[in-house]
């Protein structure tokens, strides 16, 4: 996808930020979730939560560009593919 085309905030890149009950602002303690690919990462430190972040944000790279969860996306594939 072209990156002009692209939304500058693609559904791909959000995540839900969830706080552990625990967390205080010297420990942070919680999940991050990725609204389109469901994947989680628990984390226990600040530097644990930019690491999870760096390491989602690779994996978003290496996958194809779609704002479409693979839920929806993959309905419109076999379609596509029951034409041919």
């Amino acid at each position: 996808m072209n990156r002009q085309a692209e939304s500058r905030y693609p559904s791909r890149l959000t995540w839900v930020l969830k706080l552990h009950v625990d967390a205080v602002p010297h420990a942070l303690v919680g999940r991050l979730e990725n609204i389109v690919t469901a994947r989680r990462v628990d984390f226990a430190s600040g530097r644990e939560l930019l690491d999870a972040i760096a390491h989602e944000l690779a994996a978003c790279e290496a996958e194809p560009r779609t704002d479409e969860p693979a839920s929806l996306a993959a309905p419109a594939q076999r379609a596509a593919g029951d034409a041919s």
